[in-house]
């Protein structure tokens, strides 16, 4: 019955109540932690002023810790359907949250439509006519082999009319019963600009490890003002005060975009299970922790105070500090690193984390909860990035030297190494990489030279005890030589698996300085598609041939959406590409430079159109996966599903995305190539992956630089044709 008055009382913005009702809540709160024989002698709640508060200002969020609403229940286990958490959203409230309501459901196209859209981008991909025929033979007969699926498609959509007709699909089939290891195959990254205002090094010959352990290294100094912008981030999501993000449909107000997502982002983790892993989502308002990771140790580091605003810096500074001098500590006494566990496949850390509560009782089942409960992962890294490509294996995996220092199941994780480079980390279940951008901006924008000089003005108190905030999260787990010894052997085999699974891919950073997005907007053509382009002259010319491509396209127009395939491939790219030829000619006249910029806009006009469309939940790829979903046991399928010139349409050689930070992942298929991307106002960058033994990266990333170089060139023939006209 409290439950229910609680639930009403916030969904309704009540804003009196009768004392005792408040106190009541307070105390069942309270018996919610300490047990209903505590309740019994519970005295009169210190927080009952601050719960007053809460109920007499409609505004005011001052319930819990960080000023939030407290939940219902302290920890909400999730497991890809979204419906199932959409409770927390009412509760957290605030304008974050306040347009869902708006959001309309992800459509179902047409049959025919989706076969309209999709026979274009699997021609070019043909190798024989006969081929051809066959698939458009296929196509023919889909709308009325399929006509039974699509009902049943289209009744689900009805069933989910509170969600999306996808998201429980695409969050459980494609994530969370997927048995791969997250690095790699799942993670992602996003590169964040340096902070320039850091102080260099004090010393230039110490040793590297004792080093890291000065204070006046950029790496600690980067990483305390990482934790005083990710303070800020936190509280305005985690009390939904967070403006809704939305985009511009040429209406009078922008339409809103979903934000369902957020809830997933702090205070969340991914838990391994046998088949299907689940994903279990901790009460802000209970913890004002995240996690340190250090040498391969994890330390409980608290980093904001009870209104939610980050500690002082030097407070964060000294802690961190604390942190490392503890890792010093426990890699001296050579406790194991169970980090390495979540880098192993699902079964195998599901298996070993049973195990580990199994061996460590209580203790460490309390520790792993401290753990995944926190608000985020900040990976101090030991090692120095000296290159670019140096950097994004750090960010992608962790390589072998800081591949432990990683819980690969956090969604957040923000790896910073010795001399200040930064990436955000994603984990990838429940939510995708745009919510990810706010808190990128807002490292990007926290300048350490700044929060130093507010402190020093303010005169901020630092009267705060450092060795209080920190804990060493498995120090009493070890105490056993027996647990110890089994928990390393576990440990050593996934190592070894994590060295053999990143020995066997390789990633490049290409940073190409010729031109960037100022250059390509005043072309008139979209950067993204320009970029897309470029990479299709790329493979084209290094397989000879053109290959499936897949872009990323986000649908969260659309209540719980993700996203939809972008195909980059169209007749039009066929005659760009074609035009481009497997090597660059040299010496071109004006007409035939001015024939391939006209074939170039065409080819990034149809892209743009298709990328809108996706966005618009007019995609194909989706609709197929909801409709081969749809089939029961027995049946027999359309006979397109079995095509082969579909199937290779969909075998995406080419696996590409971009967001604001370009990022990087892993490809989607053995012999593929995955392309995280993004244009500066003059450069561009991409990280590019593949499996090493495939012994084209290399040539890959030389082709597509000289792709870029050839396209510039007809832009600027272009131009001069004009001038001189």
């Amino acid at each position: 019955n409290t439950q229910t008055k609680i639930r009403t009382m916030r969904q309704s913005r009540i804003t009196s109540l009768p004392l005792a009702e408040v106190l009541l809540i307070s105390a069942y709160f309270q018996w919610r932690e300490v047990g209903v024989a505590a309740l019994v002698t519970m005295p009169y709640p210190k927080n009952a002023e601050r719960l007053v508060t809460a109920t007499t200002k409609t505004d005011t969020k001052t319930v819990g810790n960080g000023g939030f609403f407290r939940w219902p229940e302290a920890v909400v286990e999730a497991n890809g359907d979204f419906r199932n958490e959409k409770f927390l959203e009412k509760i957290i409230g605030g304008p974050l949250y306040s347009r869902q309501d708006e959001l309309p459901n992800l459509p179902v196209p047409p049959l025919d439509e989706t076969i309209g859209r999709f026979i274009p981008t699997a021609l070019p991909l043909a190798d024989t006519e006969e081929e051809k025929q066959e698939m458009l033979e296929a196509c023919r007969k889909f709308p009325n082999e399929a006509q039974e699926l699509q009902a049943r498609l289209l009744k689900r959509q009805h069933d989910f009319k509170d969600s999306s007709w996808l998201a429980q699909l695409w969050s459980t089939l494609v994530y969370l019963q997927a048995r791969d290891p997250i690095a790699v195959f799942v993670s992602y990254f996003l590169h964040i600009p340096d902070d320039s205002t850091l102080p260099s090094p004090t010393t230039e010959n110490e040793d590297k490890r004792s080093s890291f352990t000065k204070n006046n290294w950029p790496g600690i100094q980067r990483a305390a003002a990482i934790l005083v912008a990710v303070a800020e981030s936190r509280k305005r999501i985690c009390s939904g005060n967070m403006a809704c993000e939305t985009m511009d449909s040429g209406n009078e107000q922008p339409d809103p975009l979903c934000s369902s997502g957020f809830k997933y982002m702090f205070h969340s983790c991914r838990i391994p299970r046998k088949d299907q892993d689940i994903y279990r989502l901790y009460d802000p308002s209970l913890h004002k922790h995240c996690v340190v990771a250090c040498q391969g140790y994890f330390f409980a580091l608290e980093f904001v105070d009870d209104e939610g605003n980050a500690l002082p810096l030097s407070v964060l500074e000294a802690r961190l500090k604390r942190c490392i001098d503890l890792a010093q500590q426990e890699e001296e006494r050579g406790v194991p690193k169970i980090g390495w566990l979540t880098s192993s496949p699902r079964q195998f850390w599901a298996r070993s984390r049973q195990d580990l509560i199994d061996m460590g009782g209580g203790g460490m089942e309390e520790a792993l909860s401290k753990l995944e409960s926190a608000a985020f992962v900040l990976n101090l890294d030991h090692e120095e990035a000296k290159t670019p490509t140096e950097a994004d294996n750090f960010f992608w995996h962790g390589s072998d030297s800081c591949g432990s220092n990683r819980w690969f199941d956090k969604p957040i994780q923000l790896i910073c190494t010795r001399n200040g480079k930064v990436a955000y980390q994603g984990e990838h279940s429940m939510l995708d990489a745009a919510p990810a951008i706010s808190i990128c901006t807002r490292i990007m924008k926290t300048k350490y030279k700044n929060l130093k000089a507010r402190e020093m003005k303010e005169s901020l108190s630092t009267e705060i005890p450092v060795g209080s905030g920190v804990k060493n999260i498995f120090q009493d787990c070890w105490s056993s030589l027996s647990v110890s010894a089994k928990a390393s052997n576990l440990t050593k085999q996934a190592k070894n698996h994590h060295k053999d699974l990143t020995n066997d891919y390789e990633i490049r950073s290409v940073i190409f300085e010729g031109y960037g997005k100022k250059f390509i907007k005043q072309s008139g053509i979209k950067p993204d598609s320009y970029l897309q382009m470029a990479m299709q002259v790329a493979s084209y010319r290094l397989f000879k041939k053109q290959v499936a491509t897949y872009e990323s396209a986000q649908t969260r127009a659309f209540l719980h959406g993700r996203t939809e395939t972008t195909r980059s491939i169209s007749p039009a790219s066929a005659a760009f590409v074609k035009s481009m030829g497997f090597q660059p000619k040299q010496n071109q006249d004006t007409s035939s430079r001015l024939k391939k910029l006209y074939l170039l806009r065409q080819a990034t006009e149809v892209h743009s159109k298709y990328h809108s469309n996706a966005e618009k939940g007019l995609g194909v790829d989706r609709h197929f996966l909801g409709l081969a979903s749809m089939l029961q046991h027995g049946e027999k399928e359309p006979s397109l599903f079995s095509n082969p010139l579909y199937q290779r349409s969909k075998r995406w050689q080419l696996s590409t995305s971009t967001v604001s930070y370009s990022p990087g992942f892993g490809p989607a298929v053995g012999d593929g190539i995955g392309i995280g991307y993004g244009a500066n106002g003059d450069s561009c960058i991409f990280s590019c992956t593949s499996r090493r033994e495939n012994e084209f990266l290399d040539h890959f990333c030389h082709l597509l630089q000289e792709a870029l170089v050839e396209m510039g060139e007809l832009v600027v023939a272009s131009d001069t044709v004009l001038t001189n006209y």
